[in-house]
């Protein structure tokens, strides 16, 4: 193949294949040799004629650069293709280019037409001021085009290329020709009639008018696509109406007004932005679809009144948007200023927002989110649909006005104060995460009107005002569950529908909880403050803690309290309660109905106890601080119990089920008549740890009713009055035992005292019932301590015995035994161990064999211990105390011996 230049010389190697022999176009050129500019000279073309429509036409002079002035008046001058790159200014007639066409330099239509039937480039721009540009041909412009007037018309397209421009400016722009802008239009007056036009922008169009533009429909199918930026600049306003026919205006790109007002009155479709400035408002008429995607932005204003509109994509700016009637069907999600609902139905199928919202009446619905970010001012209307209401943290809520309709679920991020009006609830979730203020001067109430009812405060309820605020059942309930804080500053809260919490509830000094229905509180779910909480019916299970210092009071039902639980006061009269967790209180008082629960209940004041039951896997602990008061009639105890504070027991025999008292403090047995401890079922067991006293001269006893009630003390057990009776196989001491003269301990079993035990007795005479002792019906054990001393003046009497302990047998011995000292030199105490008691005995301290009696035998045991002495170096028979064994010693006890003989 060769390449060859227009003179037909080949280029390149040699070696190159000649073209073929070929027919060659017409080709025409400006020459100028008119000398002047026009067009229809014809010596200014290579040919001396002017083109025609076989003819490829050029224009090329760089050294002149003339401008080509086509001016036919009413003459057609047609060619096959056009390339110049000179100006050219067409003010007449009509120019035909049948094939692809370049102006490489500006065209100038003020007149006449141009006609384009093949492709044509417009690289460097070109005005239209009159006339026509029209034709088949794709028009494209690489440069800046200024349209000030005339028409553009024709089924090829207009295009504005990338590095092109479009300016309208001047009176009307007629447009019936379909136009693509890939670069800047800029639209700053003149009307702009569409008949049977398509434009896309895909560029940067912008409207920027110092007086009302608009885009009016004359005749057939038109459009403005937006697949670019359109920016509305300028105070005035732009619209897209309907004259004879609409003007839809569709986005697929992004819609910025700055300023002014854009309205598109004759619908559209969109999937496209919309960004709206401060001040400026976006009108919406017609029938429009906004699809997914498609946002509203800004700080403008939207505002609707008419039509069927569905809202697919976002709306989102900070101006307002206004409904005043008709359907409006929002999709998508929508961000406003200020939402403005006073007739008509809005529905919210998309998510929504606004920082101001006034409904005053009207429908809202949807099954989109609704979310107030400011003031929502609610004085009438109905709030539904499958969508929720958010009132964000920084937005707040005021119910006021009449009645509030909700069929909505509300989700409260914000205060709200509820001053006047019932809520009807029908099919609505209420949540409240921030602070829900109730005050009102009357009673306010929440009924249920129809379908599943729920208040749930996740944040702070403030309930203020004396009056009443209820949550009840009109046909339904409505039912208070709390996540977050409850505050009743005042009056009476009341929940009524029951509910289920995990949050906590504050009541003030004087106020009153209030607690009906099915209840369920969550760990962590605390009841506190200087108030009151009363539960009177229903099942209700507490797993959350309870704290107050005012009054609890359980009149019936059965409530479960699994969490801890604190009150300054417990009254139970009736029904049963289950403390599961942790329980504390100031003050018990128990008269009737059941204390039941796994959890550990502490009472650090005063635990009056007059009648009812106390079961359970738990413990009752009376703290140091506290005390326990046992009256009235039977009490019933089937729940382990640990006395760390005193206790008083007057009245009303106990009866154990399974029950372990541990007594840490002063036990005070004192009774008008008297009280037993009767095993009824279970294992049974007492210890005492600290000092049970018994007084008074009634009896009490530990004693077996179906099972025993097993007595332990490692602490201390003062009887100083009457018998103490206990009925178990053995009766275990390893702390102290004090026994006052007269006083007595009876066990019906065995008596076993270890090495830390001890025995504290007082004799005041020698006959049972003058001194302190321990009987018991089964063996006896000794080890530890014994301590004896005479009280009351006695003076025993030479060989008086005293039985300390007794049993069916005795084994053991008294590590260290304390005797009283003798009332006469030559009396002394000696401890006697018997095969079935422990013996104190008062005796001559001749009688060595410490057999009560004096004899022979008492002087071969002297002399046997006196023989043993001097083998073994020990001072036992140093009787004299001389400090050593010797022959005096013989004769110091004979003559004892002989005075003991005597009587002495």
């Amino acid at each position: 193949m060769s390449v060859v230049r227009h003179s037909g010389r080949a280029l390149g190697s040699a070696f190159f294949d000649r073209l073929e022999p070929r027919q060659l176009l017409t080709a025409v050129f400006w020459d100028g040799g008119a000398g002047d500019n026009f067009w229809h000279s014809p010596d200014n073309w290579s040919t001396d004629a002017v083109p025609t429509a076989a003819d490829d036409v050029s224009i090329s002079l760089p050294a002149s650069s003339p401008t080509i002035i086509f001016d036919a008046n009413s003459e057609i001058r047609s060619v096959r293709s056009l390339v110049t790159d000179e100006s050219m200014s067409i003010s007449g007639g009509t120019l035909s280019i049948l094939e692809a066409s370049s102006f490489n330099a500006d065209l100038t239509v003020s007149g006449g037409v141009l006609d384009v039937a093949g492709a044509t480039v417009l690289s460097a721009g070109g005005t239209l001021s009159a006339g026509f540009i029209t034709g088949s041909g794709d028009v494209t412009v690489t440069g800046q085009f200024n349209w000030t007037g005339g028409t553009l018309e024709g089924t090829g397209l207009l295009t504005i290329a990338p590095a092109g421009s479009l300016s309208l400016t001047g009176s009307v722009h007629s447009l019936g020709r379909d136009a693509i802008f890939n670069g800047p239009v800029s639209w700053n007056e003149g009307d702009l009639y569409f008949y049977d036009a398509v434009v896309t922008n895909n560029a940067t169009f912008t409207a920027n008018p110092s007086a009302s533009i608009s885009a009016y429909g004359i005749v057939g199918d038109n459009s403005f696509v937006n697949a670019g930026s359109f920016i509305k600049q300028g105070a005035s306003d732009t619209g897209f109406l309907v004259s004879s026919v609409p003007v839809a205006f569709n986005n697929t790109g992004a819609v910025t007004i700055s300023a002014g007002q854009l309205s598109m009155q004759s619908g559209g479709s969109h999937t496209g932005d919309f960004s709206l400035a401060p001040g400026t408002t976006l009108g919406v008429g017609g029938d429009h679809i906004f699809a997914a995607g498609s946002d509203i932005t800004g700080n403008g204003n939207l505002f609707v009144a008419s039509g069927t509109s569905t809202y697919g994509g976002s709306i989102s700016t900070s101006g307002s948007a206004t409904f005043v009637g008709g359907t409006f069907t929002i999709t998508g999600a929508v961000t406003a200023g200020s939402v403005t609902v006073s007739g008509g139905t809005v529905a919210f199928n998309g998510t929504a927002s606004t920082p101001a919202f006034t409904f005053s009446g009207g429908l809202i619905t949807g099954a989109g989110d609704l979310t107030v970010t400011g003031a929502l001012s609610w004085t009438g209307g109905t709030l539904e649909g499958t969508g929720q209401l958010t009132i964000a943290a920084a937005a707040s809520l005021s119910l006021s006005g009449s009645i509030h309709s909700l069929g909505r679920d509300t989700v409260l991020n914000g205060p709200v104060t509820w001053t006047e009006g019932d809520i009807y609830f029908y099919g609505a979730t209420l949540t409240n995460n921030a602070t829900f203020t109730i005050s009102a001067n009357s009673a306010l109430a929440a009924y249920g009107i129809a379908g599943d009812n729920t208040f749930i405060n996740a944040g702070t309820l403030l309930k203020q005002g004396a009056s009443d605020a209820s949550f009840l059942i009109s046909s339904v309930p409505v039912a208070f569950n709390n996540t977050g804080t409850v505050t009743v500053s005042a009056g009476q809260l009341l929940m009524n529908s029951g509910g289920i919490h995990s949050g906590d509830f504050s009541v003030a000094t004087g106020t009153t909880l209030g607690v009906g229905g099915d209840h369920t509180f969550a760990p962590g779910s605390d009841i506190a403050g200087n108030g009151n909480l009363l539960v009177a019916s229903g099942t209700s299970s507490y797993a959350g803690s309870i704290s107050t210092s005012g009054s609890a009071t359980f009149t019936g039902g059965t409530f479960t309290i699994s969490g801890s639980f604190s009150s300054a006061s417990v009254v139970v009269s009736g029904g049963i309660v289950a403390f599961n967790g942790p329980a504390s209180t100031s003050a018990l008082a128990l008269s009737a109905g059941v204390v039941t629960g796994s959890g550990n209940l502490t009472v650090t004041g005063v635990f009056n106890w007059t009648g009812g039951t106390l079961d359970g896997t738990g413990q009752l602990i009376i703290s140091p601080t506290g005390s326990a008061s046992l009256t009235g009639t039977v009490h019933l105890l089937g729940r382990d119990t640990v006395f760390n504070g005193p206790v008083m027991w007057t009245e009303g025999d106990l009866y154990f089920y399974g029950a372990t008292v541990t007594n840490n403090a002063a036990f005070t047995i004192n009774p008008v008549a008297s009280v037993t401890a009767y095993g009824i079922a279970g294992d049974n067991l007492f210890i005492n740890a600290g000092t049970l006293t018994k007084h008074g001269a009634s009896d009490t006893g530990f004693l077996i009713s179906s099972v025993i009630v097993a007595f332990s003390n490692s602490g201390t057990v003062n009887v100083l009055n009457g018998d103490l009776t206990f009925n178990q196989p053995t009766f275990m001491n390893s702390g102290d035992i004090s026994l006052v003269s007269g006083s007595q301990i009876s066990i019906t079993g065995g008596f076993v005292q270890t090495g830390t035990g001890s025995i504290t007795t007082q004799i005041a005479g020698a006959t049972a019932g003058t001194y302190g002792r321990i009987i018991a019906t089964g063996p006896a054990a000794i080890d530890g301590d014994l301590t004896a001393s005479v009280v009351g003046g006695f003076t025993p009497q030479r060989f008086d015995r005293f039985d300390i302990v007794t049993g069916s047998s005795l084994t053991g011995t008294f590590d260290n035994v304390v005797l009283p000292i003798a009332a006469a030199a030559n009396r002394k105490w000696v401890i006697v161990y018997q095969p079935d008691r422990a013996q104190l005995l008062y005796t001559s301290t001749a009688d060595w064999d410490n057999s009560g009696t004096i004899g022979s035998a008492d002087i071969t045991a002297f002399l046997s211990s006196w023989f043993s002495d001097l083998q073994n170096g020990t001072l036992t028979a140093d009787f004299n105390n001389s400090g050593s064994t010797g022959s005096s010693d013989i004769t110091a006890f004979l003559n004892a011996w002989f005075f003991a003989l005597g009587g002495g």
